[in-house]
């Protein structure tokens, strides 16, 4: 796991670097986005619909859980992908 190493962090760097290019971190960190904006990731092929990123936003913020894909398929998409189900042995 990754989410521990901060002996090379230096935020203060990276906060010299946003002030150098007239850049406010939390406008890109701290602001609610209309889920239309074309985000960073948006070129990638994850094989998940942005549909289903934009219901489990909403679920997220409501509280709602969604079940592991083993238990149930949620139906994010990547079965189209795959072209077949992601857990054969699951049902929608």
């Amino acid at each position: 796991r990754l989410d521990s190493w901060d002996e090379f962090f230096k935020a203060e760097r990276w906060y010299a670097a946003f002030e150098k290019n007239g850049l406010d971190p939390a406008f890109y960190a701290n602001r609610t986005r209309p889920y239309d904006e074309v985000m960073p990731w948006d070129h990638i092929d994850y094989m998940v619909s942005k549909a289903f990123l934009i219901r489990e936003n909403e679920k997220a913020h409501a509280g709602i859980p969604t079940p592991p894909c083993r238990e149930k398929c949620s139906g994010c998409g990547a079965n189209k992908c795959l072209g077949r189900a992601c857990f054969p042995e699951v049902t929608a």
